[in-house]
């Protein structure tokens, strides 16, 4: 009987694209291949740092991208402090390929993702898994707010962290190759949050 490879997920706290990705380099995926492959979506300034955590005391990986000298979703690094982070981090060099005018916090449309996963230079199986999630986020914006799919504009979702966290992740279950993937249920906060829109549930 041939054994069954399954990826069990347990989103205790959610499923941040960062943290996805760094559970499953942790899980064996190549962290290398991760970082080729991004590279090929010609997102020039995007570098991926990783380094050891111990939220807890107990052990974790831990995974940034940054953006120029700024690390997505966190505060400024000014350009003197680049040089001392990199001392502490392993991380991704210039991204190889055509440049893309980007800035990553600028949204993006939904078609104009599509075309760039369309375009990039990526495996067939991380581009289908990428060009699918964005798919189900694109059809679940659409319907919050009443639009067509080819008419949502991303915000947060649209920027460069968030696209390499999508391909970076799925680059990392090709490379896995399970055979299923099972997904416990997602954690529903109540409250509100901050988003391009302002204040929302």
């Amino acid at each position: 009987l041939k054994p069954v490879k399954i990826l069990y997920l347990d989103l205790i706290g959610g499923a941040a694209g960062d943290m996805l990705m760094a559970a499953l380099v942790d899980a064996g995926a190549s962290l290398d291949r991760i970082r080729e492959v991004v590279s090929g979506l010609g997102l020039d300034r995007v570098r991926i740092f990783t380094k050891t955590a111990t939220p807890g005391g107990l052990r974790a990986r831990q995974i940034d991208v940054m953006i120029g000298d700024e690390l997505a979703d966190r505060e400024h690094i000014p350009a003197e402090a680049v040089a001392e982070a990199e001392t502490r981090y392993t991380l991704l060099g210039k991204a190889r390929g055509p440049k893309i005018q980007t800035a990553h916090a600028a949204h993006r449309s939904y078609t104009s993702i599509r075309e760039l996963l369309e375009k990039a230079s990526l495996p067939d199986r991380t581009r289908a898994i990428a060009l699918g999630a964005f798919r189900l986020l694109a059809e679940a914006e659409a319907h919050v707010h009443g639009v067509d799919i080819d008419q949502v504009e991303f915000h947060e979702v649209g920027a460069d962290d968030a696209i390499t966290d999508i391909v970076g992740v799925a680059t990392a279950i090709e490379e896995l190759a399970p055979d299923e993937i099972v997904v416990s249920p997602v954690p529903v906060a109540r409250g509100l949050t901050k988003g391009a829109h302002g204040p929302i549930p």
